[in-house]
Parts: structure tokens; sequence; C-alpha cells
């Protein structure tokens, strides 16, 4: 993620759900200082994440511009 304007607070939302159902979400609040960094995200102890089958991600920014460069999606056993 890069671009950050240190002077202002920076959020992303992420949601999920399936179909028109929102079924949880995490917000993560950026290093305001930093130019670029790489953010690694637990949302499988929300039990709808798992639970369900969800079929949509979105994500949001507040407070500006926000670059994403890479997500990913893992399962750890």
């Amino acid at each position: 993620m890069n671009n950050i304007d240190a002077s202002r607070n920076f959020k992303i939302i992420l949601n999920f759900g399936k179909d028109q159902l929102k079924n949880g979400g995490i917000i993560i609040r950026l290093n305001e200082k930093a130019s670029s960094q790489h953010y690694l995200i637990n949302i499988g102890n929300q039990y709808k994440w798992f639970s369900e089958d969800n079929n949509w991600i979105s994500i949001q920014t507040e407070g500006g511009i926000v670059e994403i460069s890479e997500i990913s999606i893992s399962k750890i056993n």
C-alpha cells in the first residue's frame, strides 16, 4: 500500500459476504508515517468467514487514496 499522506488518518475497510448479505468485516488502520507497508490480516477467526460460503470481498478507503499492489488469501490448517 503506497501513497499515504502522513498528515491524514487512513483506514481500509474490508468486508465480505454472500450474494446481497454482508457477513462480516474488519477495519485496518494504516500507519500514517509509512509510505509503504505490508499487512497480514487474520479474518479466519471471524465465524462467518469460515462458516458461510462467502462469494465477495469489498475494500473501501477512508481518509484518502490508497494504492494496493497485492492481495493474497491463504488457508492455514
